[in-house]
């Protein structure tokens, strides 16, 4: 159990913000769960393309996701909707090569 929590990824998101980043270290997101509001769309954006990930509203409050980012990926994350949402998650070994 120790160093559990090094292994754990999230991300706070307000409504109709973006978040964007160059990955430095792989991961997963394993879901995304509503926080406050009715409902949020969660969009992704990578490689010029834009995608539709998941629809979180106050019926269906959280949705399993597996998505996979490698080290060195520019991806963007944004919400459509008047909902805060925790995108939850895990960091990947594989870039230390243990």
């Amino acid at each position: 159990f120790q160093g559990a929590m090094a292994m754990f990824w999230g991300l706070n998101m307000k409504p109709e913000r973006k978040y964007s980043q160059t990955i430095i270290k792989s991961f997963h997101i394993s879901g995304v769960a509503l926080d406050k509001g009715q409902e949020a769309k969660l969009y992704l954006a990578a490689e010029k393309q834009e995608y539709i990930v998941a629809t979180v509203t106050k019926a269906i409050p959280q949705v399993a996701l597996d998505l996979n980012f490698s080290k060195g990926d520019r991806i963007m994350f944004y919400t459509a909707g008047d909902a805060s949402v925790s995108l939850l998650g895990y960091l990947h070994d594989i870039d230390s090569g243990s």
